[in-house]
């Protein structure tokens, strides 16, 4: 049950709106909601922090089995190398990401 029972109106700069636009967008939320998210320290990208820990703990996990595999054939073969290409590839694309999110 809801109670909402306090009518709020307010300002924001353009920058903002736009800002609040797009994490309306992502989160798929309307502004009241992104708002009491924000004042009850239920904030939005805790998700996405989640998401990046997952993936950071999988490639942290292949390192380790590309590691391994390497000490045990005491040389790196073209798999291992497209592996880490790979991962590293995964990584950038999440600063990518993460730096966008930071510039906007």
């Amino acid at each position: 049950m809801r109670n909402h029972n306090k009518k709020k109106h307010l300002w924001v700069s353009e920058e903002q709106d736009n800002k609040l636009t797009k994490l309306k967008n992502e989160l798929g939320l309307n502004a009241s909601d992104v708002f009491r998210m924000a004042i009850d320290k239920d904030y939005p990208y805790i998700n996405l922090y989640y998401a990046i820990s997952a993936e950071l703990k999988k490639q942290g996990t292949n390192i380790n089995q590309i590691a391994k595999r390497s000490n045990t054939n005491r040389k790196v073969d073209e798999q291992i190398l497209k592996e880490i290409q790979e991962i590293k590839t995964n990584q950038q694309a999440i600063l990518k990401t993460l730096r966008n999110s930071y510039d906007n």
